[in-house]
């Protein structure tokens, strides 16, 4: 492990993942923050955090890149310039992929392809059975600061940003169909958020403070927010409200179509952490240690939950429990209401500031019966944790 890589965003990385497993049909697409609005629900139910370790996969330097899991496989990058498919039943490697930088960002899986962005410049499509690489994009763009988006894949489009640019490009040809420059009045720009995508229109937050709105087909804007500084909360789109977080301590809730504030909300620090959105509440985490419920139309606080370390994490919303990762080293299943707190043993670290994401894995015949001699369903839950030292472990979640 690189020392250089230590820093106080990034010392540890937890991951509760989605496992969706089906006889024949094809696996639906899989990507950041649960599915094209970014909404970060996963509506799962008999998800309890528990400690029981099942395996654990080592990879050869830190993990940043949240993991995707499809047909019973996790992919997943890393800073030795990997990107990793791994068993998610036995942890065993089935292959990796070598990029010429670091693999930060989060694959997407969408029609056995899998789509990921390298600090090598490169967005690159995969065999998601093989391992095999389909294409690549080089967007040209010098890997200056911090965001690299991770891709969303909608209609054959897989929509990324790097610096200054945000590239739509053809998912089955690698060909690229528009590009967007969000930039300042000096032409700059440090990173765009990962994308979300609603009704036609693509939104993405950029570290010069603005919220765009872009036609999802030409690439044109729609309109722009400015907020009050820079944003590296992803946006998440619900009933035709933008919310989105900035490092000025505000989290904002902007009419979809018009642009329009509607409301913002002030915590004590910065919000990095991407909102989740469930059954009229928005999970925010700040930097100010507290997890928050915010009324998703009046944008009044109705609970918080303080936490020992600052909560860079992203929520995520399964079964009525908010799961959301801490600098204090700690997960915590959150419910309603607030004191009704899980924070499970044996998985503490030194700051887990990633995004969650819970959910059960359905099991086919056929893998219940590779898996254990008989032959029925089986419906598991899994708890997937990369700690930047340690690499991968498996946990085992009750119902």
């Amino acid at each position: 492990m690189r020392g250089s890589n230590i820093g106080a965003y990034r010392l540890y990385i937890l991951f509760l993942l989605i496992m969706e497993l089906t006889t024949a049909a094809a696996a639906a697409d899989v990507m950041f923050r649960a599915n094209l609005e970014h909404t970060g629900v996963f509506d799962k139910s008999g998800v309890v955090a528990s400690n029981t370790e099942l395996w654990r996969f080592a990879t050869g330097d830190a993990v940043d890149s949240s993991p995707a899991v499809s047909s019973g496989v996790v992919y997943v990058g890393s800073k030795d310039k990997n990107l990793y498919a791994i068993d998610a039943l036995t942890g065993k490697e089935k292959w990796r992929f070598a990029t010429g930088d670091a693999v930060d960002s989060s694959p997407a899986v969408s029609n056995n392809i899998v789509y990921i962005y390298s600090s090598d410049n490169n967005l690159y499509a995969i065999d998601a059975a093989t391992g095999f690489e389909k294409w690549r994009f080089l967007t040209g763009d010098f890997n200056l600061f911090i965001l690299d988006s991770s891709p969303t894949v909608d209609n054959n489009i897989v929509y990324f940003g790097q610096k200054s640019n945000f590239h739509a490009i053809d998912a089955a040809t690698g060909s690229e169909k528009w590009r967007f420059v969000a930039a300042d009045i000096q032409g700059l720009n440090f990173g765009i958020s990962s994308s979300a995508v609603a009704n036609g229109v693509v939104y993405i937050g950029t570290f010069e403070k603005n919220l765009y709105a872009i036609d999802a087909v030409t690439g044109k804007e729609k309109f722009r927010f400015i907020t009050d500084s820079a944003i590296i909360s992803s946006p998440a789109v619900l009933n035709g409200v933008v919310y989105v977080g900035s490092r000025w301590n505000n989290l904002y809730a902007i009419d979809a179509m018009t642009g329009k504030e509607k409301w913002r909300f002030k915590t004590g620090s910065e919000v990095y952490s991407s909102p989740a959105v469930s059954k009229g509440v928005i999970y925010v985490g700040s930097s100010d240690s507290n997890l928050y419920a915010i009324d998703a139309v009046t944008g009044t606080e109705k609970w918080r939950f303080k936490t020992g370390g600052r909560v860079y994490s992203s929520p995520a919303v399964a079964n009525g429990i908010v799961f959301v990762g801490s600098g204090d080293g700690n997960l915590y299943a959150v419910g309603e209401p607030s004191s009704q707190v899980t924070t499970p043993t044996g998985i503490s670290t030194n700051g887990l500031h990633s995004s969650p994401r819970p959910s059960l894995a359905r099991y086919s015949d056929e893998i219940a019966k590779n898996w254990s001699g008989n032959i029925y369903y089986l419906t598991v839950g899994i708890l997937l944790i990369g700690i930047f030292v340690e690499g991968w472990k498996a946990i085992k979640t009750e119902k």
